[in-house]
């Protein structure tokens, strides 16, 4: 039997902003089943929220906390994507500084490396980062002078902007990059003018996909391409407003069970790996998986999982 790593990333479920970014957003009800067999190694990425202090930006590596540095350790910090490259740890995120501005960037094995934001008086925030051979891309988003939240990433510290469905309204986010074969995709939405659509740019072309309601959020968290298919799974919003799990293969919409169907649920991130499909998020406040669409729950306490890995 394969071995399941769950590379989580910890947040407290108050202060946990389920749907940053082009729109929409909530949390999602209960149900567990028996989680796999412990792996040889844990990842969990993200921060520590230590009473009334400022959030502090780390990972855990086997339980063991690895603290990074921040900017200014009075102000909050935070780990969004951690990537190993040989012997070398990738931490990306945010870190503000001491003027209380989200600056992007990573800490590679423990050294913050910031980012250039389009106006440096403004938030920006780096959500996934890929090694890609000698090249480093931190994708997310960043305001710029005009107040426009512009998608793109940064390749070895240089800005490339995505375009936007809506000129106007200048609202979209990246959530996932990944390389494939000179290849790249970067996932995520773009605000059209009525609600956000769910998609990826390809090369910088943008790629649309279908939404259950065109006049309600959706949302690509994780995008795989897996020979010549290509899956970008997230969520999308129907009729009763709430939020359905799923991915787009081939950009044909897969629905997954939710826990309630009232509820929100999401996914995001998915992994394909010996012809089975992992799809994980959480269900109505529930961290879990789909395992070829069903669901295995993994507590019975309130979560989110960010990231899975299978070894």
């Amino acid at each position: 039997m394969r071995a399941l790593t769950l590379v989580l990333y910890a947040f407290a479920l108050g202060t946990l902003n389920l749907s940053t970014g082009c729109g929409g957003g909530g949390s999602g009800g209960g149900g567990v089943s028996p989680p796999p067999p412990p792996a040889a190694t844990v990842l969990a990425a993200g921060l520590r929220d230590i009473g009334m202090g400022p959030d502090v930006p780390g990972y855990w590596s086997n339980g063991a906390w690895t603290g990074l540095p921040p900017l200014d350790a009075s102000l909050d910090s935070q780990v969004n994507s951690l990537v190993l490259s040989g012997n070398d740890v990738y931490a990306a995120g945010f870190s503000n500084n001491n003027s209380s501005v989200q600056v992007p960037g990573y800490w590679k094995n423990g050294v913050w490396d910031g980012l250039p934001p389009l106006d440096a008086s403004i938030a920006s925030w780096v959500g996934s980062i890929v090694v890609a051979g000698s090249d480093i891309y931190a994708a997310g988003f960043s305001w710029d002078g005009s107040g426009a939240q512009v998608a793109g990433y940064w390749k070895n510290g240089t800005w490339v902007g995505l375009p936007a469905l809506d000129l106007a309204a200048q609202r979209s986010i990246v959530y996932s990059l990944t390389v494939s074969s000179g290849d790249v995709y970067a996932a995520g939405c773009s605000y059209d003018g009525t609600a956000a659509v769910p998609g990826y740019w390809l090369n910088g072309t943008w790629v649309g996909l279908s939404q259950l309601d065109s006049s309600k959020n959706s949302q690509v968290n994780s995008l795989v391409v897996s020979g010549s298919d290509v899956y970008a799974a997230g969520w999308s919003t129907n009729n009763s407003f709430a939020q359905v799990p799923g991915y787009w293969k081939n950009g044909t919409w897969v629905g997954l069970p939710p826990l309630d169907a009232s509820q929100n649920s999401q996914v995001n991130a998915l992994v394909i790996s010996g012809g089975n499909i992992y799809a994980a998020g959480y269900s109505y406040f529930y961290p879990g998986y789909w395992l070829n669409g069903s669901w295995v729950g993994l507590d019975s306490n309130p979560g989110v999982v960010y990231s899975i890995v299978v070894k």
